[in-house]
């Protein structure tokens, strides 16, 4: 991802396809982290294993990665989809 930004920030090009799978990537990794704040949860509320992580903690971090996993997506949906759609009927 960083190498992505590296290149773009001094005016190199790189195909649709790199983008399309750094936005993929930083989507999928949003929703990991969702899937796993609720797993710590869930280990938190319903069994007796040790968790050090706080409620505020657990909510706060499923709050960022919901947000972020959403905005990814419509990132991902508006600039590769809608505007592919505009561009095939141009």
């Amino acid at each position: 991802m960083y190498t992505y930004y590296a290149f773009t920030s001094y005016g190199i090009k790189l195909p649709r396809w790199i983008s399309m799978c750094v936005t993929s990537i930083q989507t999928a990794q949003m929703l990991a982290g969702v899937a796993v704040t609720y797993i710590v949860y869930k280990i938190k509320t319903e069994t007796n294993m040790p968790c050090q992580q706080s409620m505020v903690n657990l909510y706060l971090a499923f709050i960022i990665y919901v947000t972020f996993a959403a905005l990814f997506l419509h990132f991902f949906y508006q600039t590769y989809i809608v505007e592919s759609k505009k561009s095939k009927k141009e």
